[in-house]
């Protein structure tokens, strides 16, 4: 049987019962279900709202605007690592990372780099978060405001010590200090560390 992900996916946005939703995806026989945008779905596949995870991360590709389009498959990642399957997690994230070339907003792609890097732990690829974090590390120069600068410093440093990476941290923490200090207003100061 053939399913559109992007019917199911406008049948949710029109506010539709996304149990009726769930029990339609669920009435469709076979072991697997063909979606016309060339996404083949595993009748197991992890669902949210009844709907199969493969199905929202297909429907991205319809987005126009990119940052909405990386978030929302890091959301699907998530939910594939908290399903157990963090190959399938892992292949959402690299796809998520086409999304993130061109972004005007260092500030943005700093963040939502470290978030890659953040699901890349969790779905045990270490090497893969390490290459989040360098990408990070070069958003993070370009961006212009002093406390956004130095909380994603931070923020990277964090997760290079939750890789075991403590060198790197403990550097990327004392450059952080140092740009704190020179940081004048006390919330700005006080948000970043």
């Amino acid at each position: 049987a053939l399913v559109a992900c992007f019917t199911v996916f406008f049948m949710l946005v029109f506010s539709l019962n996304a149990r009726a939703i769930a029990a339609e995806i669920d009435r469709i026989q076979g072991d697997r279900l063909a979606i016309l945008t060339n996404v083949t779905i595993a009748k197991n596949d992890p669902k949210f709202l009844g709907i199969p995870l493969a199905c929202y991360a297909s429907s991205t590709k319809t987005e126009k605007n990119p940052q909405a389009q990386a978030v929302a498959l890091i959301e699907v990642a998530e939910k594939y690592v908290k399903a157990g399957q963090k190959d399938r997690a892992a292949v959402v994230l690299d796809s998520s990372l086409d999304y993130l070339k061109g972004w005007d907003d260092a500030s943005a792609n700093a963040f939502v780099r470290v978030k890659i890097a953040t699901e890349y732990m969790d779905a045990d690829r270490p090497k893969q978060a390490i290459s989040a974090l360098e990408q990070s590390l070069l958003q993070i120069k370009a961006i212009k405001k002093a406390p956004d600068r130095t909380l994603a410093t931070v923020k990277v440093a964090s997760q290079y010590a939750k890789l075991g990476e403590i060198k790197k941290a403990n550097s990327l923490l004392e450059q952080a200090l140092t740009a704190n200090n020179k940081i004048e207003d006390p919330y700005a100061k006080t948000r970043v560390l």
